[in-house]
């Protein structure tokens, strides 16, 4: 099964099904979990910005950032990987 042909209703069957297995609740929580707490730390950072008013800190909100999307990004890339070999394996 190729998950790029799929439409929108059969990616979320897909999806929910990946979903409902160990594998894929312990993949979803590992693809998700550092841009989470990268979240937090540039929310923390924000905070501090408007708090202290000082510049320092607003590199820290720039590099937060950058780690967050960065993180995010290949959080994602991880999860439609092994959500791609799971549809090969429930392909066959």
């Amino acid at each position: 099964m190729n998950i790029y042909e799929l439409d929108n209703k059969g990616m979320r069957k897909l999806i929910r099904k990946f979903s409902k297995t160990n594998y894929g609740k312990v993949t979803a929580l590992l693809s998700y979990a550092l841009p989470m707490l990268s979240f937090f730390i540039l929310i923390i950072n924000t905070s501090f910005i408007f708090i202290f008013e000082d510049s320092e800190y607003m590199y820290m909100f720039f590099a937060s950032f950058l780690f967050f999307m960065i993180t995010f990004i290949l959080g994602s890339i991880h999860y439609y990987r092994e959500l791609k070999d799971f549809a090969k394996e429930q392909g066959k």
